[in-house]
């Protein structure tokens, strides 16, 4: 009886190895496609999230322009031509990103949104204080959305780029 028990323990044991082998295989045989099917992803996700950050920060750009109290519908920051380089700068590095991912280019897309970020970075850090009043000067009315904006932004793009 324990003859039987062991000898059947065997063969199944036996049976299982040839399948378990197959199951590795084909999974580490697949692992690089499935590394491609990610990046095309992240690619397409990546340039959805450009695609909706540019006409965004188009309007925060816009909504700063006129940011701060006074007139009749607002007031720019001081400094705003300088500021607006900066956004602009964002805008066009965001857009050259894009064009990148469509023609293959990850490693330029990659620079770009970076250097987009920076830009935009350097936007919003400038408009802290940048309205008249105050000791030091104030914030524009509407800087938390401004800080928001580019928080989420950031955490989307570096997110999507770890899948690259």
């Amino acid at each position: 009886m324990t003859f039987e028990i062991t000898r059947s323990k065997n063969l199944v044991s036996r049976s299982l190895q040839p399948r378990t082998a197959s199951i590795l295989c084909g999974a580490l045989l697949w692992a690089p496609f499935a590394n491609v099917a990610f990046a095309v992803e992240a690619k397409v996700v990546l340039d959805q999230i450009l695609g909706e950050a540019i006409p965004q920060l188009q309007n925060v750009m816009a909504s700063v322009s006129q940011g701060c109290s006074g007139g009749s519908s607002g007031l720019p920051p001081v400094g705003w031509s300088e500021k607006q380089k900066s956004g602009n700068l964002a805008v066009n590095a965001f857009s050259a990103a894009r064009t990148a991912l469509a023609t293959g280019q990850t490693s330029d897309a990659v620079q770009q949104i970076n250097t987009g970020v920076s830009q935009l970075d350097a936007l919003i850090v400038g408009l802290h204080n940048s309205c008249s009043g105050g000791a030091s000067g104030v914030d524009p009315v509407s800087y938390s959305n401004y800080v928001r904006f580019r928080d989420v932004l950031k955490e989307r793009l570096e997110t999507a780029k770890r899948f690259l």
